[in-house]
């Protein structure tokens, strides 16, 4: 089973306008042609995650080719006269995708882990890890089915506990997600010893305009959030 994303307006904007596309795309390369089951093998664990999460993407909002719509991505165009033909070919892609992850491999490490955050996450231009940064966050609930990942955050305001959730995609030790507040956003997680050790990918600097103030690279590079098992409750095998 994989979790459905919701379709916001914002998500289906940055993928109308291509940000997404572009931001994500660069780990896994732009094919010369089809990608094998080998070259989704070949690519580095990140690119992998991040691949399939962008075709699922894509896939979620085909809706909008298929209203009328045009949706712009490296690929081309899509709008009603070719969306058919791009649906199979993402389905085939994410096909090899999940075949390959299967293939590699991927750790089990669902539970309820405790948030800590270094002081520059406040500055890195993340709804996420400005939460943990600013000691609101309550817990973050990790459940898992197979590589599918459904990450909720648990956060006061005001004297109210409310939760935000993301869907990360588990490769080897490693899983990627998208800021739940910016799906421009990714992060990257290192799964080790009931640690879970999660960095802003420094690319999304490539697709920030300037007039939007992007964080600086530095605090990127020095935001780090920590997930460990909590107290309350270990990681579930």
């Amino acid at each position: 089973m994989r979790w459905r994303p919701h379709c916001s307006q914002s998500v289906l904007g940055v993928v109308t306008a291509g940000f997404l596309s572009l931001t994500l795309w660069s780990h896994v390369a732009l094919w010369a042609q089809e990608p094998t089951l080998q070259d989704a093998l070949d690519v580095p664990a990140v690119g992998l995650s991040q691949g399939y999460r962008l075709m699922e993407g894509y896939l979620d909002f085909l809706f909008a080719a298929e209203g009328g719509g045009t949706i712009q991505t490296p690929e081309g165009a899509i709008d009603r006269s070719n969306v058919q033909q791009y649906r199979e070919r993402f389905e085939a892609r994410l096909a090899i995708y999940r075949a390959a992850i299967e293939q590699r491999g991927y750790e089990s490490f669902a539970g309820t882990y405790d948030a800590s955050a270094t002081e520059s996450c406040s500055r890195a231009g993340s709804a996420w890890t400005g939460l943990v940064s600013e000691g609101a966050v309550r817990g973050v609930e990790i459940v898992q089915e197979g590589f599918a990942v459904l990450l909720t955050t648990r956060f006061e305001v005001d004297g109210e506990i409310q939760s935000i959730e993301t869907q990360p995609i588990a490769v080897e030790s490693v899983m990627t997600f998208d800021d739940p507040g910016n799906s421009d956003y990714s992060l990257v997680g290192e799964i080790e010893d009931g640690k879970i050790v999660v960095n802003p990918d420094d690319r999304v600097l490539e697709t920030w305009p300037q007039w939007a103030n992007p964080p600086s690279r530095e605090d990127l590079s020095n935001c780090t959030v920590t997930l460990e098992v909590s107290a309350e409750g270990g990681i579930s095998r």
